[in-house]
C-alpha cells in the first residue's frame, strides 16, 4: 500500500513523513481512521533498515474523529511517543485525519509498556533512544490533573514533564523542544505564560526551548492543556546546542513569552528547530492586519531569517505544521507555500487558534543541514 503525504531523509537516515486521509476514498471519520492506520502499517513495514526506529507519532483529528477514535491498535513493539489533537486538518475539503512520523536511528533504551491497545485519551508516552552516543527523550500527551484551564492547570503539566524527566535522568535544562495545546488560546495564553515563566525562574532554566503554543484540544474533554517535549543528554561535547535568532524579529521574552524563536542541535548533522512562528516584527508587534497573505510574507521571512542563521535554506526542511485559524485561507495559503519552494516538503496543515487574535497563521518546521 502506498502512503498519502509526502517524505523526507536526512543523511543520517532519519525518515520524516507527513500523511493524511484521501477523503475520495474515506469520507466517514471512522473510515479515515482505518485508512490511516493501514498507511501507518505500511511505512512500518517498508522502513527495512532495523537501526530505524519509530520515535514520534503527531495525529491531528478533527471533532468528528475524536468522537470515535477511542482506542489506539497498535503495531507489536513499537514503543513511540504519541501525541493525540483535537486540531483539524484543513489541506482538502472532508479530511479527518492527518498524522506525522519521525523515525530515528538508534537503540531503544526506555520507553512506555508495549500494548495491544492505548487509551489515546490518557496515555502519556516517552520514548529513549541511544543515537550516536547521545540520549534523546521525546514524552508526549503529558496532561494535568486538575480539570480545564488557568494557571494551577499548566503549572502542573511542567511539574508532570519534570518528573518524568527525573525519572529518566535528566532534567528541564535538557528540553530542547516544546509543544503547549491549549484547548482555549485566547483565554488561557497569558495564564500558561505566567505559569512557564515561573517554573522556568525556579528550576533555573536560563536557556529557554523552542516552543509552540497553539490552539488544539486533548481528547479528553475535562483536560484544557497538552505538553510535548524532546530533550538531549549529550554524552560528550561532540555535540552542542545553540539558540537560534533572526535580525527580522525580536526575542519572545522581550513580551514575556519565555521560549526561544529556535533551536539548533549540532553534531555530525545540524537539527534545527524553529518554534511557532508568526507575523511578528522587531518590536514584537504583530504584522499584517486581516491580510493573510502579507502575514504570511512576514511570517517566512522571519523562518528564512532563523534558517539563514544556521546556513540553512527551505531545501533542508524536512518537516512543517501550519496553524490556521480560518480554513476559508487554505488555497490563498498553499500557493503562498508553494512560491517559497515549500510545497514539496513533507507538511501538515491545521486548523488552529493562534497565540494573539488578530494573527491568521503560524508555523513550525524542521530542518537538517
Amino acid at each position: 500500500m502506498t502512503f498519502n503525504g509526502l517524505k523526507a531523509q536526512s543523511k543520517d537516515g532519519d525518515l520524516f513523513y507527513c500523511i493524511q486521509a484521501d477523503p475520495a476514498q474515506n469520507s466517514s471519520p471512522e473510515d479515515q481512521i482505518q485508512s490511516i492506520h493501514e498507511q501507518r502499517r505500511s511505512i512500518l513495514k517498508q522502513v527495512s533498515d532495523p537501526d530505524l526506529k519509530l520515535v514520534q507519532e503527531n495525529w491531528f483529528l478533527s471533532p468528528e474523529a475524536g468522537e470515535c477514535f477511542t482506542s489506539f491498535e497498535d503495531v507489536p513493539s513499537v514503543q513511540a511517543s504519541r501525541t493525540f489533537l483535537i486540531q483539524p486538518p484543513c489541506e482538502v475539503d472532508g479530511i479527518h485525519v492527518a498524522l506525522q512520523l519521525q523515525f530515528q536511528k538508534g537503540r531503544i533504551q526506555e520507553a512506555s509498556p508495549t500494548s495491544s491497545s492505548v487509551d489515546p485519551c490518557s496515555a502519556t508516552t516517552q520514548v529513549l533512544i541511544d543515537s550516536q552516543g547521545h540520549t534523546h527523550i521525546r514524552i508526549s500527551n503529558i496532561l494535568p490533573d486538575t480539570p480545564g484551564g488557568g494557571e494551577q492547570a499548566f503549572s502542573e503539566l511542567f511539574e508532570v514533564a519534570l518528573k518524568k524527566l527525573d525519572e529518566l535522568g535528566a532534567n528541564f535544562s535538557h528540553v530542547v523542544r516544546t509543544w503547549l495545546y491549549l484547548r482555549h488560546m485566547e483565554r488561557d495564553y497569558d495564564d500558561l505564560n505566567s505559569a512557564r515563566r515561573k517554573f522556568f525562574e525556579r528550576e533555573g532554566i536560563r536557556v529557554h526551548p523552542a516552543s509552540t503554543g497553539i490552539g488544539a484540544g486533548a481528547l479528553d474533554p475535562a483536560k484544557d492543556g497538552i505538553l510535548s517535549l524532546y530533550a538531549i543528554i549529550p554524552a560528550s561535547d561532540s555535540i552542542k546546542v545553540e539558540t537560534l535568532h533572526s535580525s527580522t524579529f525580536n526575542e519572545a521574552k522581550e513580551y514575556g513569552a519565555f521560549f526561544s524563536r529556535g533551536m539548533g542541535v549540532h553534531s555530525r548533522q545540524s537539527y534545527l528547530y524553529l518554534s511557532g512562528t508568526a507575523a511578528v516584527d522587531q518590536a514584537g508587534h504583530s504584522v499584517g492586519g486581516e491580510c493573510l497573505e502579507t502575514q504570511a510574507q512576514r511570517m517566512f521571512e522571519n523562518v528564512r531569517g532563523l534558517l539563514s542563521f544556521a546556513g540553512a535554506g527551505p531545501e533542508q526542511v524536512v518537516q512543517m505544521t501550519t496553524y490556521l485559524k480560518d480554513r476559508k485561507d487554505r488555497d490563498t495559503y498553499l500557493q503562498i507555500l508553494k512560491g517559497e519552494g515549500l510545497h514539496e516538503r513533507p507538511h501538515t496543515l491545521v486548523e488552529g487558534e493562534v497565540c494573539r487574535p488578530e494573527l491568521l497563521c503560524e508555523i513550525e518546521l524542521i530542518a537538517i543541514v
